[in-house]
């Protein structure tokens, strides 16, 4: 292994040998995790330290306590309005004996939100499971009697407004059974029990609880005879089921485990630990952990590997901080030989050193107690435990090192930012963090009150981060922008800009309604624009069509109409402010007139086994007729049941589609179809997903039917294991036609059908103890909207599968709804297009529109236009000729015995042909540069060229788009005459000036260094002072590696003299050690130091500070980065620049030796640091001067050494 020591007194050769071994072994480990507070006698009590846990919000904890003979538990509660009283050193009332009350054995306690106490257990070793709640006075609940012998247990677990029990019964003998029950919103009663687990094996089923993954889990204890394993059941919504990957088998060996505990992070990680017991009184100390969809990682031993204790009673005990990935462990542990309160953290990669909490002097200590999460802001974790001779109940805190500091107010938006006034919007507040204890009341204020009003404050709820508020306006006569402003605490305000406009002229947007057709259901909404909502409609004249009504509210006309024909009425809709609009409208009313019918049926059955079965051939006499292929097989009655891979035909090419599979009981009944638009005559082939004893097809044509996929309407299904077959349907269009085709797998039988349904084709199967059919209604259904039922009245108690399907008419032919044209106005010679649009989609073969153009000289336009079918719309091309006047043409498009639609475009002579751009933006020089010319006016299209002069050298002229682009390489103003000419060969010329300047140069404005040599983790500069305002600052820093585990990386930067935010640009830890670059910047001057945090403590580190002006702002600033790490060789790593002018930096780390570097060419240091007694080198190096050009390749090097382990990281420094 290759082992680095992180210390530097080298005085003493054992000194050198016990780091090394310290670092390579891993022996032992060194504390960071901050002391215990001072500890405080609670009361003096006899017996053992049970359990406990914290109410949150509000605060309140208790402890329970079980005496020698396992009989009673006395619980002890300390109730506080907030953090500081628990601070406190005397507790004087604040701990208040409840007294000694006889919660029998196995005793577990929870505290809800608002403060009540439930504890669950059981009355005695063969007991049955109880349950208790205190809330000023015990409350005993008898429950769960049901659970009885061998001893019910009884898990509590409160979880917000609910409270979840975990029963544990075995019903009078193993093996054990695990059920649930939740009691609701503080309520005394509870849910009927259900299952967690069922009985599998007889094992001894012990249960737990815990937060995971933001829901109640219970955790289950299963003791095997070689093993132990934890299985973690999660709720939900529905049940608790088991997480992805659940089983934790704790020992591959004998040693079964004695005591558990399970924890949630706040990075949603699962932690486990437990007591294996090795036998003869020994205990090892294990743990494993897991993402909440992975996998549990090996067991580990925490500390120590035989600790002479007991695992009853000594924990463990988890604990973490909401929203903290840390996870602190409690037990109890043997120290000098004595029993001591032990402690360690898990920092995200490891635990780190044990720490003592109790004091060994005042004798044995036993159950540690502590709380399963606690609150973000606490700033401290609770401890309790029991110790002495005579045992007294010990109570302590320990500094969890997260900061409790409140968040600052960090955003206000408005949605929507615009509105018409006398309309609401809404506010959202957000916050940098989660509100703590009380809320967060942020302070609102509109500048306009007459305009906009907004509550006084508005509360982020605890541990939320963002809050909603309602903005009422009153109506403005002319447009208002109103400032909302919110403020919370110390921090500045945040401000919002509310768009409050005059209401537009009321109007109603719908202009033609779409035709409606007899017996179908018609459903059209109007719409309206401007005035003040709500709108009230109503019909001002006339009437419409039978049976249809117009909702007031909503404007929707709905019904289904009983008569056929146009009504012609008037529609009006009211504003909020009384203003009325009206709009006249036809609705019309097209009768049905196609009808569906039968073509051909052919079918085959068989009682052989194979995986295909073919029809006879059919044979259609029309053309667009639909296929359906009814087909229906066994099941080899295990694994994968049987599907329909694929239909195919001979004697024309069609593409098969599956309408509906029912194959929920075994066997399959599925509905397939084609659309012919041609006459057929061939065989149609299903094949199965695996070779079944029989099978049947049905194959039959149709006529009549609605186009394609259009002709297949709803779909229903299914399936029972005993059951009369029955499945239904919604008809979605007038005069449909349902049929049907199904499955019995447990014997041939004939059916009797349902009323008003005929069958199709039915096939006994005696040899496979199968039957097979095809029915259908008798009738077609007349009115969209109707439930239908496929159903047989016999056999009322087999297995069968049932698929049917829909089957539509032809919608009525659709009528010519509009004729539009884009642009509606052209310069003579210039082309525009029209648009057809049906009231529906075209019917088979299309809709032929006809066109005509009033003046053919001066508009053309095609003869016809086809809407393809299933479509509604469709385009055609318009072409006009020059004209000397102004001349307006009507178009006409007819189609069918509708009306015609006419629109009127304008032919307009040709404007004077000029250049429209009047100015020419400046480009800088290395810097890609693109601007279009513009012209109007001629016809198009335009081609473009210079008359005199010429562009600056790198930049080009395209002719057909007038773009200007490329990268000037010299600075300077030239005058160019741009000529365009049209299609006519007219011309236009325009003199324009293009200037180009030099790039804004970058400066050095300061440079600070620190080195240090010292065991440590982090490294702080001098004071860095700059001197104007928008610098930005770049940090490059480096830092060893402790040699094994993890590598060292840099976890933040921070600064004093004013509030920064640092962000990384670049790291490179791919060797040992760290080389990254972080950057700010600053808005305004500042002066004050920066300090850079590291990941692991390490021997020696270095940080270089450097401010730049005339850098872009921000992250602007920052383009390209580089980074190269290797075991030998010389240090190098590349980038292309992304923004002429820019600037490259770098800066490494060489973990092999302290020696100077040789920079590469046209390449300067600007700090270096040789650690002699570390042997580390850091530096930090940059181009001698700026690059000119975008996309040049940069590399930053060092010549020697040459056979050196290093990490390089370079970044571009960007100019704007």
């Amino acid at each position: 292994m290759n082992c680095k020591a992180e210390f530097h007194n080298m005085h003493i050769y054992v000194i050198l040998v016990l780091a090394l071994v310290f670092m390579c072994t891993g022996m032992e480990k060194v504390s960071s995790a901050a002391a215990p507070s001072s500890i405080v006698t609670i009361k003096s009590t006899s017996g053992i330290l049970s359990g406990g846990e914290l109410g949150y919000p509000r605060w309140k904890m208790a402890f329970d306590k079980r005496d020698s003979t396992n009989a009673t538990i006395d619980l002890i509660a300390g109730t506080n309005a907030g953090d500081s009283a628990w601070r406190t050193t005397n507790f004087g009332n604040t701990w208040t004996g409840l007294g000694a009350r006889n919660l029998n054995y196995h005793a577990n306690l929870s505290v809800d939100d608002s403060g009540v106490m439930h504890v669950g257990s059981r009355t005695g070793d063969s007991g049955s499971a109880t349950y208790e709640r205190f809330n000023g006075s015990w409350s005993p609940v008898t429950l769960w009697n049901d659970y009885s012998g061998q001893g019910g247990t009884a898990h509590v677990l409160a979880y917000g407004s609910d409270l979840w029990a975990f029963v544990r019964s075995n019903f009078g003998a193993a093996p054990f059974n695990i059920t649930w029950r939740r009691s609701t919103n503080g309520s005394t009663s509870w849910t009927s029990p259900a299952v967690v687990k069922s009985p599998n094996d007889p094992v001894w089923h012990r249960i737990g609880s815990a937060i995971v993954n933001a829901a109640p889990a219970c955790v289950i204890w299963d003791t095997y005879n070689s093993y132990t394993q934890i299985e973690i059941y999660r709720w939900n919504g529905t049940i608790f089921a088991p997480i992805a990957n659940n089983n934790l088998r704790t020992a591959s060996s004998n040693a079964l485990t004695r005591q558990f505990s399970v924890v949630t992070a706040g990075d949603g990680g699962i932690h486990a630990v437990w007591w294996d017991d090795l036998g003869s009184g020994h205990y090892a100390m294990r743990h494993s952990h897991r993402s909440y969809a992975g996998t549990w990682s090996t067991p580990v031993t925490v500390d120590g590997t035989t600790m002479d204790i007991s695992g009853d009673t000594g924990g463990p005990i988890l604990t973490t901080v909401e929203g903290s990935t840390k996870v602190w462990i409690f037990y109890v542990g043997r120290v000098a030989g004595h029993l001591a309160i032990l402690s360690s953290v898990w920092d995200g990669t490891s635990w780190l050193a044990t720490m003592q909490i109790s004091n060994s002097a005042s004798g044995e200590a036993e159950g540690p107690n502590t709380v399963p999460m606690v609150p973000a802001n606490a700033g401290y974790i609770p401890v309790a435990w029991t110790q002495g001779t005579t045992p007294a109940l010990y109570y302590t805190t320990l500094d969890t090192g997260i900061s409790s500091s409140p968040p600052e107010l960090a955003s206000l938006s408005l949605l929507p930012a615009s509105v018409v006034g006398g309309s609401p919007s809404q506010g959202t507040v957000t916050l940098s963090g989660p509100a703590l204890i009380g809320g967060a009341v942020v302070s609102l204020m509109s500048a306009d009150l007459l305009t906009a009003t907004v509550p006084l404050v508005v509360t982020v709820p605890l541990g939320s981060s963002s809050s909603t508020f309602p903005i009422s306006t009153n109506p403005v006569s002319n447009a208002s922008a109103v400032s909302i402003s919110a403020s919370y605490g110390s921090a500045l305000s945040q401000n919002a800009l509310l768009t409050v406009t005059p209401p537009i002229s009321l109007s109603i947007a719908t202009t033609t309604l779409p035709s409606g057709t007899l017996g179908t259901v018609y459903n059209q909404t109007l719409t309206a624009i401007g005035g003040h909502t709500p709108y009230t409609w109503s019909i001002a004249s006339g009437s419409l069509p039978a049976g249809l009504t117009l909702n007031s509210d909503t404007g929707t006309i709905s019904g289904t109409p009983t008569t056929t024909g146009a009504s012609a009425f008037t529609v009006s809709v009211q504003d909020a402010s009384q203003v009325i609009a009206n709009t006249n409208q036809i609705l019309n009313i097209i009768p049905t007139e196609l009808t569906l019918a039968i073509d051909a049926t052919v079918a085959n059955d068989s009682s052989s086994t194979g995986t295909a079965i073919t029809s006879p051939a059919l044979t259609t006499n029309a053309t667009n007729e639909l296929l359906l292929a009814f087909i229906s097989g066994s099941s080899l009655g295990t694994g994968v049941n049987t599907t329909v891979t694929g239909v195919a035909n001979t004697g024309g090419a069609l593409t098969w589609t599956r309408a509906v599979i029912n194959n929920g009981q075994q066997g399959t009944a599925e509905i397939w179809w084609a659309y012919a638009t041609t006459p057929l005559s061939g065989t149609v082939t299903a094949t199965m997903s695996q070779s079944v004893s029989s099978r049947s097809i049905t194959v039959m044509s149709l006529t009549g039917t609605a186009g394609g996929a259009d002709a297949i309407g709803a779909i229903g299904s299914g399936n029972a294991a005993a059951a009369p077959p029955s499945a239904s349907l919604v008809t979605t269009r007038a005069n449909s036609w349902v049929f049907g085709t199904g499955n019995d797998w447990a014997e041939s039988i004939s059916r009797t059908l349902g009323p008003g349904q005929t069958m199709v084709h039915q096939f006994l199967s005696p040899l496979t103890g199968d039957t097979y059919w095809v029915q259908r209604q008798t009738n077609t259904t007349p009115v969209a909207g109707t439930t239908v039922t496929i159903n047989d009245t016999t056999p009322i108690n087999h297995k069968y599968n049932l698929s049917i399907v829909e089957i539509r008419t032809a919608s009525a032919p659709p009528v010519l709804a509009s004729l539009s044209l884009l642009p509606a106005s052209v310069v003579g010679g210039s082309s525009s297009q029209g648009t057809v649009i049906l009231s529906g989609p075209a019917p088979g073969g299309g809709a032929v529109v006809s066109l005509t153009s009033a003046d053919q000289s001066t508009v053309t336009v095609p003869l016809t236009v086809t809407v393809p079918v299933g479509s509604s719309s469709v385009t055609f091309p318009i072409s006009s000729n020059q004209v000397s006047t102004t001349t307006m043409v009507s178009i006409t498009a007819s189609y069918g015995s509708t009306p015609p639609q006419t629109a009127i475009l304008t032919v307009a002579i040709p404007l004077t042909l000029s250049i429209t751009t009047s100015i020419l933006p400046s480009g800088t020089v290395g810097a890609a540069y693109s601007q279009t010319l513009t012209a109007t006016g001629g016809l198009t299209p335009y081609a473009w060229s210079m008359a005199s002069g010429s562009l600056p050298i790198g930049l080009t002229l395209d002719q057909v788009t007038g773009k200007i682009s490329g990268t000037p390489i010299s600075a300077g103003t030239i005058t160019v005459a741009f000529q365009v000419s049209d299609r006519t060969a007219v011309t236009a010329t325009k003199n324009l000036n293009l200037t180009i300047v030099l790039a804004q140069i970058l400066t050095i404005n300061t440079t600070v260094s620190n080195d240090s040599s010292s065991t440590g983790t982090t490294i702080t500069t001098p004071t860095l002072t700059t001197n104007s305002a928008n610098e930005l600052l770049v940090a490059f820093i480096s830092g060893s590696s402790p040699g094994t585990g993890a590598n060292t990386r840099v976890t933040g930067v921070t600064n004093i003299g004013g509030a920064l935010t640092w962000t990384r640009a670049v790291i490179t830890n791919g060797q040992q050690g760290t080389a990254e670059i972080w950057w700010a910047y600053a808005t305004k001057p500042l002066s004050g130091s920066v300090t850079a945090t590291m990941s692991k403590s390490v021997s020696s580190r270095s940080i270089t500070v450097m401010s730049f002006t005339g850098a872009a702002s921000g992250t602007a600033a920052i383009g390209a980065t580089g980074s190269h790490s290797s075991a030998t060789g010389a240090p190098t790593a590349s980038l292309v620049t992304t923004r002429a002018n820019s600037w490259v930096f770098g800066t490494g780390n060489d973990w092999a030796g302290a020696i100077s570097r040789t920079v590469g060419p046209g390449q300067a240091m600007v700090h270096q640091f040789l650690s002699a007694s570390t042997g580390d080198t850091y530096w930090v190096q940059r181009q001698t001067s700026s690059t000119p050009l975008t996309g040049t390749t940069v590399t930053m090097n060092d010549t020697a050494p040459s056979g050196h382990m290093y990490n390089l990281s370079i970044v571009e420094i960007r100019t704007p």
